[in-house]
């Protein structure tokens, strides 16, 4: 029982924490101290490696019989690793967000 209780434990914290762990990979800081190539494939690699398996277990959290409050942090992880590879692979989602969510405060095109 206690190596089920460990196990769990291990899910939840990587579940918890992937997402901010890899957002704190993908900085702008980070990415300025791994400008060589070498670092810059190493933070990357265990970029892919954190972010993968934290999707998978965001993913098995979010559709298990699990509370609210546990699906919540899942939902909120999940969002923060593709946030982050969007980040790190060329922001393509975010602009697109920016655009569509920004408001126009001159109203709609063609209005004088």
């Amino acid at each position: 029982m206690y190596s089920l209780a460990v196990l769990v434990l291990f899910l939840i914290f990587t579940c918890a924490f992937s997402g901010p762990i890899a957002l704190l990979l993908s900085s702008k800081k980070l990415r300025a101290l791994t400008e060589r190539t070498a670092l810059t494939i190493i933070r990357r690699a265990i970029m892919a490696i954190i972010n993968s398996f934290g999707i998978v277990v965001c993913a098995f959290f979010l559709s298990a019989q699990i509370p609210f409050l546990f699906k919540a942090v899942a939902l909120a992880s999940l969002l923060l690793n593709l946030f982050a590879i969007d980040r790190e692979y060329g922001a393509r989602v975010a602009t697109y967000l920016k655009k569509r969510l920004k408001r126009d405060s001159h109203g709609t095109v063609g209005q004088s």
